[in-house]
């Protein structure tokens, strides 16, 4: 489980790391600051580039000689 805690310390809830919620606002009781927590999205997985990218005519050849 892992703890959410305010910025004074104070224990505020503990969640599951599979948890998913679409938000929470939550008050903490020492200090009196709010706190807003929004579910985030996976970051989508980049592709990989392409095997073929160093053929010649694919990518950058060698620099020409002066």
């Amino acid at each position: 489980m892992r703890a959410i805690r305010c910025c004074c310390n104070v224990l505020l809830f503990r969640a599951a790391p599979s948890a998913c919620l679409d938000g929470i606002e939550i008050k903490c009781r020492r200090c009196g600051l709010v706190t807003h927590f929004r579910a985030t999205s996976p970051t989508p997985e980049r592709p990989r580039a392409s095997a073929d990218l160093h053929e010649v005519g694919q990518g950058p050849g060698p620099l020409p000689r002066r």
